[in-house]
């Protein structure tokens, strides 16, 4: 028999039942929609943390004390400086601060470091308005974006040309200090650990002079290139020791891709097992239909149908389940990956600051094709032997069976 007549034969089976066809095919919407929806949200993440990570560059290092005993100063700036391999080494000074504003106030956090060393850390960074502090000990501040231009229904907390107090803890004291904003940053977006569209950025001598003291919290180097990355680490470890942690951008990239890896294989896990949990769903249903349906079955074997039709025939019911609850998964996936980042996108504590885990859920080709042929591939392994069982039927026997 030609297969376009078993499709129609298929396809008139499942109209003419509904309501079962129905629950089956929800069986398979729901295990395709859960593997997008799902495999999707670790390959945003990934791509999110990667692009955030080189905002900063690969050849960027990370230097912090690995105790309170340990003091980063400006002889260990100027030893880092003799490294081969070291192009720039940036010192900043980081503290969490209470801002008082014109709009209120808000925990901030607060970052001291020379004017010319901004954008040679951050990379591509703009002032909106104002202009960048001096490299003086003046009370000068810029802020970032979210500061001046805050979400939907807040207020300003401050603006160029007016006064904000910061309150910060030196020890166990509380001190206060008032700055003046003197300019504000462009939209930046998204970045790894510190979140300068949040943050309120003083030169490095004026931060010394606010703190009192001369050393450092955390201190980042530009390698020449992100091969002499490893080298100045050796380095580093060599003249140091255990006194200090050190990160690098290629160390948290390596981290964040075996984490999604494993989390992308663990939710891909459990939705392939919910769609073979429908595969036997599919199996049950297509027995009970098999047997329903033997009559049918030995009026089609006596009007000429062969065995290896009969079987062609619920294989094709099958695969038509599998094809109309794959197509309908992956658009229901597609749509539910966009609801998922509401209840993942969340800020992780870090070096100086927070890594923003805002993403958008990516779907490759790949993926889309794949989760389809595997709906079919389980609707047509389950429906293997209900068809099988089909197929053997006697017809005599099928045309007795009330």
């Amino acid at each position: 028999m030609r297969a376009g007549d078993l499709v129609k034969w298929a396809w008139k089976g499942l109209k003419e039942r509904r309501l079962r066809t129905s629950l089956t095919v929800l069986g398979i919407v729901i295990g395709a929609a859960a593997i997008i929806a799902l495999v999707s949200q670790t390959s945003g993440m990934q791509e999110s943390i990667n692009a955030q990570l080189t905002k900063l560059g690969p050849n960027t290092i990370f230097i912090m004390p690995s105790s309170m005993q340990t003091r980063l100063t400006l002889i260990d700036v100027e030893r880092m400086k003799q490294i081969p391999g070291v192009q720039e080494v940036i010192p900043a000074y980081y503290s969490r601060v209470t801002l008082y504003g014109s709009g209120g106030s808000e925990s901030l956090s607060l970052f001291g470091i020379r004017p010319d060393h901004i954008e040679p850390l951050f990379g591509e960074i703009k002032i909106e308005k104002g202009r960048l502090m001096l490299a003086s000990s003046a009370p000068e501040a810029v802020v970032g974006y979210e500061i001046v231009h805050p979400p939907e229904g807040s207020k300003a907390l401050a603006d160029v040309g007016q006064a904000i107090t910061l309150e910060f803890m030196v020890g166990k004291k509380t001190f206060r200090k008032t700055f003046y904003v003197v300019g504000s940053l462009e939209e930046y977006g998204a970045s790894p650990f510190i979140r300068v569209d949040r943050i309120v950025f003083i030169s490095l001598e004026s931060a010394k002079q606010t703190f009192n003291r001369d050393y450092f919290d955390v201190i980042f180097i530009k390698a020449d290139t992100p091969e002499d990355v490893d080298k100045v680490v050796d380095y580093l470890k060599i003249f140091y020791g255990a006194e200090l942690d050190i990160i690098t951008v290629k160390q948290i990239a390596q981290i964040v891709s075996r984490i999604t890896s494993t989390i992308g294989f663990f939710f891909g896990t459990i939705a392939a097992i919910s769609l073979f949990v429908a595969g036997l769903g599919i199996m049950n249903i297509m027995f009970v239909s098999v047997m329903e349906r033997t009559r049918e079955i030995g009026v089609l074997k006596a009007l000429g149908f062969k065995d290896s039709d009969v079987m062609k025939l619920f294989l094709w019911e099958a695969m038509l389940v599998g094809i109309i609850g794959g197509v309908i998964g992956i658009v229901a996936g597609i749509g539910g990956s966009y609801i998922l980042p509401f209840f993942f996108s969340k800020p992780i504590k870090g070096v100086g600051g927070t890594l923003m885990i805002q993403y958008t859920p990516i779907f490759s080709l790949d993926l889309l094709v794949l989760v389809l042929l595997f709906s079919v591939a389980v609707s047509v392994l389950a429906g293997l032997l209900p068809a099988r069982r089909a197929a053997k039927l006697d017809p005599v026997v099928a045309l007795r069976h009330e």
